[in-house]
Formats: structure tokens, C-alpha cells, sequence
């Protein structure tokens, strides 16, 4: 571990100072050139001297000026400026290598880590750090490298298998208690996991289980540290991985037996692996792939200040919006109690009193009037069948001549010696028939009729 920190920082000093920032290049030379100035007079060489002295002899040298050399690319960093920063590497030796952006940009494939390829390029001195690399001007693909084809093989047999299903993924807790960290306690990775964490959700418990995660022994370390956090009920969530390296130093997550474990755990688990642009194995087979550990640590925990402001946030705007609610209400309430059904209800009583005083008044003159044109018209006709009445009519004298109930309308309905009833206005006279005389034209008109 403490060799990938030293290259870590190297890689840092070497990119960071030559390639990504003209500025540090131009005061790491004026650096060397002060201190060329302070040389003390005494025999030998001072560090910029002998480095220096080196790139002469480089530049010097035809041979070295256009070279071609093959290998595999590992540690490839692609800069935002365009240009390509890789490690070339054989079975015995590494070197460092660089492509500008216009070489980059004549590429017709995209490198990768892992590819074999053959680069021409001059061999270079970086004086101010004392670094040799390419300066590499064409690269030709000439295979995939051993460990890349092998992180292939290993991906299609597992996903034939079905190992990295979604279907198989388990959702991450929202507000784990207590989370398992499967890595090196001594790593950066774990340092910046738990500065995250701290910062983000003080209250979460974080459990370490030290494991190797570069060699031969990390992949059975690392599986033991699932499996034991695993068989904690306490535990809500696990984290596996380290910070960047070449493919070398993370190829013990691309081991076969560690993905099973991580795809057969019940607990849900984060893969974090280098940085963002590295994938493994064990990457696929996690829940949920995080791009650094830091990443990951973001990703496990909430961010307890922003939720609290988050809530505080909501709190103000429900505040406001049941303020508001309030306000209408009240106004509403004012407004309706300001009317007068409410300010003064008798008054609406009186006046409904009165309308319903004013409506009887005119239903009664209504139906006083209805009732004098019914009684006057009843009268009318009362008086007309009154004068239509026999009654009205025997008592003017006249009498009403019956015989046997029934009436007679003829002096030829009755023979002398019938029995009939006279119908007076007031009484009736029972006499016999004792001559019948006829009128003279009642007796011609009977003599017409015989």
C-alpha cells in the first residue's frame, strides 16, 4: 500500500506539472533555474545537472529521436485538454507515455486499458522531475491484452449466468444506522469514505473490516469481510473498494469467487473501485456501482445538513401556506359576519315577518275575491234556475196535474172518474176527474189526429 501511494503521488507530480498546467511547468523551471544560481562551488553534479545531462544524451541519440515500441496500455488517463496520458508496459518493465491532442485526434479507435498496441514516438527527459516518457505520434492496435481479455471472458460467463440481473439488485437503505466498510484501514479510500460520511450523517455508525484489496489474498479477505457483515442482523449496508490504480492493482476485484459473494449476500452492497472511469467484476455484480469511494460515501448516507435545511425549507413554506390559509379563512369569516344575517339576525326575522305578513295579506284578498266571483256567479245562476224552477212557477198560481205519479200534459190523459193529484206552491189537492172538457182547438186538432 504504501508503494501505490508513492506512485499515486508521482503520477500526480508527473501529469499534474508537465502536461495539465503550463503555469506549474513555467515556475517548476524557474525553480531550477534559482537554484542553478545557488550551486556552491564544490566537484560532482546537483540533481538538475545530472537530469539535464540525461536529456542531452536522449535528444542526442538518433535511435532515440523516432522509435517504435509495442506493449500494453494500462493506467490510460484521458485529460479534458485532449491529450492521452498511459503507462506502457511488457512482462519485465513499464514507461510512462503521452500523446498530444492532435496525434490523439488521428486515432481511428478509442485506446483502452489493456490493449496491446505499438506506438512510434522520441523518447523524452522531463528535467524539473526527472522522468523519461514517449512522446508517441501514431499508435496501431495490436491486440487485447491477456488481463483485459480475461476481465472479458469472466464478464460474459457471469452475465450469461444472470448474475448481474437488475432484477437481482436490492434497494439501498435510505437512513442505514450502521454500515460495513470491506477495504484497507490504512488506504486513502477509507479516509475520504469516512471524512464524507462524518460530515454528511454524523449519527451513522461505520463498521471496518481490514482487508487486502491488492494481491493474491484480497479477494478471500474481502469475501470473508462480506460474509461477516453479512451475518450481522445490525448491519443495513455494506461498502467494498479501494482508490485508483493500474488494472493490476484492482484485478483482485475481478475475481470470480468474490462476485458470487457479493451477488449471493442479503445485505445490499456498494462497490466503489478507483475512479470513475475504471469498472471491474465486482462493480457489475454490486447493487450498486459507485465511481469512487467518496462517491460511494455520498451515495450510502444522506446529507443530514441539506435534509435539515430541506426540512427547514419545508417548514417555512408550510408556515407560510397555512398563514395564508389562516388569512383566508379569517377574512372569509370577517366577511360573512359582517352581514346581516349574522350582525343583525331579528332584522332579517322582522323582515321575513313582514314579507310573510305582506304575502298572507295578499293571499287573503286573493282568495276574498276568488270567493266573491264564485258567490256572485253561484247567485247569477242560482237566480236564473230559481227562475227556470216549477216551484217558482206554482207560485203564481199555476198547479201541477198528476196521475198515477206521473204528469199529465193533456186534458186527453185523463178520463172522467181517474184519480189525479193537483201540486200547489204550497200543498197539494188529491180530486177525481168528473168531466173532461176539451178547447176548442185541442178538439179540432184531435179530430185531425183521428
Amino acid at each position: 500500500m504504501a508503494d501505490e501511494r508513492v506512485m499515486s503521488a508521482g503520477e500526480r507530480g508527473y501529469y499534474g506539472a508537465e502536461y495539465e498546467d503550463e503555469e506549474e511547468e513555467d515556475a517548476a523551471e524557474a525553480e531550477i533555474s534559482g537554484s542553478s544560481d545557488e550551486k556552491a562551488a564544490s566537484p560532482g553534479f546537483t540533481v538538475t545537472e545530472i537530469n539535464t545531462y540525461i536529456k542531452n544524451i536522449i535528444e542526442c541519440s538518433p535511435q532515440l529521436a523516432s522509435v517504435s515500441v509495442w506493449g500494453e496500455i494500462s493506467n490510460l488517463r484521458p485529460n479534458k485538454s485532449g491529450h492521452i496520458y498511459f503507462t506502457l508496459k511488457d512482462g519485465g518493465s513499464v514507461i510512462k507515455a503521452v500523446m498530444w491532442k492532435g496525434a490523439a485526434q488521428r486515432l481511428s479507435f478509442d485506446p483502452k486499458d489493456g490493449m496491446k498496441v505499438a506506438v512510434h514516438a522520441a523518447l523524452e527527459m522531463y528535467v524539473p522531475f526527472g522522468y523519461h516518457q514517449l512522446i508517441c505520434d501514431s499508435m496501431h492496435r495490436l491486440g487485447v491484452g491477456e488481463l483485459y481479455e480475461a476481465f472479458e471472458a469472466l464478464k460474459k460467463k457471469l452475465e450469461a449466468e444472470g448474475l448481474f440481473r437488475p432484477q437481482l439488485k436490492k434497494k439501498l437503505p435510505r437512513f442505514p444506522k450502521k454500515i460495513g466498510i470491506v477495504t484497507s484501514p490504512t488506504g486513502a479510500a477509507i479516509r475520504d469514505m469516512m471524512n464524507v460520511m462524518r460530515r454528511r450523517s454524523p449519527n451513522t455508525e461505520l463498521l471496518i473490516y481490514p482487508a487486502a484489496v491488492q494481491g493474491g489474498d484480497a479477494p478471500g479477505q474481502i469475501s470473508s469481510g462480506i460474509r461477516y457483515f453479512d451475518s450481522r442482523p445490525d448491519v443495513d449496508l455494506i461498502i467494498i473498494g479501494r482508490g485508483g490504480g493500474s488494472i493490476e492493482d484492482l484485478w483482485c476485484f475481478n475475481d470470480e469467487g468474490l462476485a458470487r459473494v457479493i451477488a449471493g449476500c442479503g445485505t445490499p452492497i456498494i462497490s466503489a473501485v478507483g475512479h470513475e472511469i475504471d469498472f471491474t467484476i465486482s462493480d457489475f455484480a454490486a447493487d450498486v456501482r459507485a465511481p469512487t469511494p467518496s462517491a460511494a460515501a455520498e451515495i450510502a448516507v444522506p446529507d443530514s445538513a441539506a435534509m435539515r435545511e430541506s426540512l427547514r425549507s419545508f417548514r417555512k413554506r408550510l408556515d407560510e401556506s397555512v398563514g395564508k390559509a389562516v388569512m383566508r379563512r379569517r377574512l372569509s369569516l370577517e366577511n360573512y359576519a359582517s352581514r346581516r344575517v349574522f350582525s343583525q339576525p331579528m332584522s332579517m326575522v322582522s323582515d321575513r315577518i313582514q314579507l310573510l305578513d305582506r304575502g298572507r295579506e295578499r293571499l287573503d284578498a286573493a282568495l276574498s275575491a276568488q270567493m266573491n266571483g264564485y258567490r256572485a256567479r253561484l247567485d247569477s245562476s242560482a237566480g236564473r234556475l230559481d227562475a227556470l224552477s216549477p216551484l217558482k212557477i206554482l207560485s203564481r198560481g199555476y198547479g201541477l196535474v198528476t196521475k198515477d205519479g206521473s204528469a199529465v200534459k193533456s186534458a186527453s190523459g185523463i178520463s172522467p172518474g181517474d184519480a189525479i193529484s193537483v201540486r200547489m206552491s204550497d200543498g197539494r189537492i188529491e180530486a177525481v176527474a168528473s168531466e173532461i172538457i176539451m178547447n176548442e182547438q185541442s178538439a179540432i186538432n184531435g179530430e185531425k189526429d183521428a
